[in-house]
């Protein structure tokens, strides 16, 4: 889990700025945020320090992203790889748009393909011109195993004759 609430925990962090445009990813007092530049689109990074992984389970990934006011919106999509090299990364969540001001909470369920250490990334990709993307709460938990029997199927009750307590369960 990642609230941000200590600007210093994006040092933690690897921020890609792959437009070059020194608009990237900065801490702020409760959040993090991508500025805009007039000209160009968003191109840049915000991904996490690597993080153990298992491939017999599932991951559960989310964040908080908001935009700075409702009015202007904003652009993001998420991925996973298993090094700092963003074109090796998987799209997990695929381009989002934020409208909102308010933080909203962006999810995907999320496997990997060998155990080891793998990054997750939020990948700022608004259009030119626009003002901020925030992103807060970033949380990774561990998700169902993949070998984890079914669901139940096919569940029946059928109560005991005459009002006795007791009932036969089946599936």
């Amino acid at each position: 889990v990642q609230t941000f609430d200590d600007p210093e925990s994006l040092g933690l962090y690897t921020i890609i700025d792959a437009n070059a445009d020194g608009r990237t990813w900065r801490a702020n007092e409760y959040a993090v945020r991508c500025t805009y530049n007039a000209d160009k689109a968003s191109d840049d990074w915000l991904i996490t320090p690597p993080l153990s992984l298992k491939a017999d389970r599932q991951y559960i990934f989310s964040f908080k992203a908001a935009a700075t006011r409702p009015d202007v919106e904003e652009c993001f999509e998420a991925g996973v790889g298993a090094s700092e090299n963003p074109a090796d990364f998987r799209i997990v969540i695929p381009k989002t748009r934020v409208s909102d001001n308010r933080f909203k909470e962006y999810t995907s369920i999320v496997t990997v393909r060998d155990d080891g250490a793998w990054r997750f990334g939020i990948h700022a990709v608004s259009e030119a011109g626009r003002v901020a993307l925030y992103a807060d709460s970033i949380v990774v938990r561990e998700g169902a195993m993949l070998a984890a029997p079914d669901s139940v199927t096919d569940f029946v009750v059928t109560p005991a004759p005459l009002g006795q307590l007791s009932a036969t369960v089946s599936m």
